[in-house]
């Protein structure tokens, strides 16, 4: 369980009073803010609770909700899920869906009286007319909370479809807001020109009961160096078969004690090919995308600002990645950049882990994300290293590992391989692991703890 600290507990507080759109920049722990004072609003009313948020966040915010609340219900609803039995509870829950499953389920939906709805990356609810606009505004919550970094871009206006969900009976009329506060040159009922803010006094006054806002410079002492996630990634049906089909080879032994070297690389061999099947199932033929690189292409196209680094131990997977995304790629000594070119004029970079563990100067990148990790810790921490801040950097480094889960949340090899890490094992250590965990089911060490 995370503890909030100083400026959490300031927004804890006045999202537990009303209603509030936390507009903090990304990295200042939004979500678990958001989540404890949701907990507290279950607790007071003893009702449920709906998160909403993209599909790439629904892994991390499960993870979230897990680890604030111990004691968790966490309902994943999607189109085939049946709420009903849930509601038989004596002990509040969590629901956690995305916006697609939002738009399907809404009518369903609306017939509860929510505890708490949360509405992450809330400016996908900035255009008032959108669908998930109008079907959120549908739900009745005896508290409603809107997170999102960037409330309008340069159209001001756009914060009026959150803060008119938020209270509905204070910003009535969008046309009277854009009015009020933006500063625009054209035809009212055609084409306009937007120029930004009207006033910043009054624009600031009108919102600043509804909203919170900080930015890291804000808050900057009391930031970590460095904030590590693990978001479990499920495995598609296909990469799930392919999983399994691996993991149940014929073995020529289940024992070391012969100290055989080959038989050390068989079971190492196998290890490397459940690790491609959990991040790209396309390494070993398959025409299957993979959960993981699914997550990062939305990703990407929900956080196109993001100055991004992306890991893998696989040279075909960084470089089809790098095409994916239209950015470059490292990849033991061979680049697509052109000779000259500066790293730091690239928000965006893909590499092997061996490759760019050394001698790569990346200190500009904000985001790494692991889409897979090497056992060795030596090989991870000198990955890691890359993005080193300088000294007088705001912003606290985010580094994302993505870890493959079947489609019941149990873990796969990706577990193993962390475990390893944080033990440091040898070769040997980790094979014999690998053969003592070795079970059936497509999680085949469904007993190592994802955290």
């Amino acid at each position: 369980m995370k503890t909030l600290r100083p400026y959490q507990e300031e927004a804890f507080i006045k999202a537990v009073a009303k209603n509030l759109l936390i507009a903090d920049d990304r990295g200042l722990g939004k979500t678990v803010t958001s989540i404890e004072a949701a907990l507290q609003t279950m607790r007071r009313i003893n009702g449920p609770a709906l998160v909403v948020v993209p599909k790439t966040l629904r892994g991390q915010w499960a993870e979230e909700i897990a680890d604030q609340d111990e004691a968790a219900t966490i309902v994943h609803l999607e189109a085939s899920t049946k709420l009903e039995e849930h509601f038989n509870s004596t002990k509040p829950f969590w629901v956690l869906t995305h916006y697609e499953a939002l738009l399907k389920h809404h009518k369903m939906l609306s017939k509860t009286f929510w505890a708490v709805v949360i509405a992450d990356e809330a400016h996908r609810i900035k255009n008032r007319k959108a669908q998930r606009s109008v079907a959120i505004k549908k739900l009745e919550a005896y508290r409603k909370i809107a997170l999102t970094g960037t409330p309008y871009d340069r159209n001001p206006a756009d914060i009026w479809s959150i803060l008119n969900w938020l209270y509905p009976a204070v910003f009535k009329s969008y046309w009277g807001f854009f009015q009020a506060h933006v500063h625009w040159s054209g035809d009212i009922a055609g084409a306009k020109e937007i120029h930004g803010v009207l006033d910043h006094a009054k624009f600031t006054k009108v919102i600043a009961p509804y909203v919170i806002q900080r930015s890291k410079r804000d808050v900057a002492p009391m930031l970590p160096a460095k904030i590590e996630t693990h978001i479990p990634i499920e495995l598609t049906p296909k990469q799930a078969k392919l999983y399994q089909r691996i993991k149940h080879l014929a073995e020529t032994d289940l024992h070391l004690d012969t100290g055989d070297t080959m038989l050390v690389k068989n079971h190492l061999g196998r290890i490397l090919r459940l690790q491609q099947a959990a991040v790209d199932p396309k390494l070993l033929g398959t025409d299957d995308e993979g959960g993981k690189v699914a997550w990062l292409l939305e990703y990407v196209d929900d956080n196109p600002d993001d100055t991004l680094l992306v890991f893998t131990r696989f040279r075909d997977t960084a470089i089809r990645v790098a095409n994916l995304l239209g950015v470059p790629y490292y990849v033991g000594g061979a680049t697509n950049m052109p000779a000259g070119t500066r790293l730091e004029d690239h928000p965006k970079f893909v590499a092997t882990i061996d490759a760019a563990k050394e001698g790569l100067n990346l200190g500009h990148i904000w985001h790494t994300v692991f889409l897979d990790c090497h056992w060795s810790s030596i090989a991870m921490a000198q990955a890691v290293d890359r993005t080193e801040r300088d000294l007088q950097a705001v912003e606290a480094r985010r580094i994302t590992y993505l870890e493959a889960v079947d489609y019941a949340g149990n873990p796969t090899v990706d577990a193993l391989v962390r475990q390893a890490l944080e033990a440091k094992w040898t070769t040997i250590e980790l094979v014999n692991e690998w053969l003592k965990f070795a079970q059936d089911g497509i999680g085949a060490e469904t007993h190592i703890p994802l955290k």
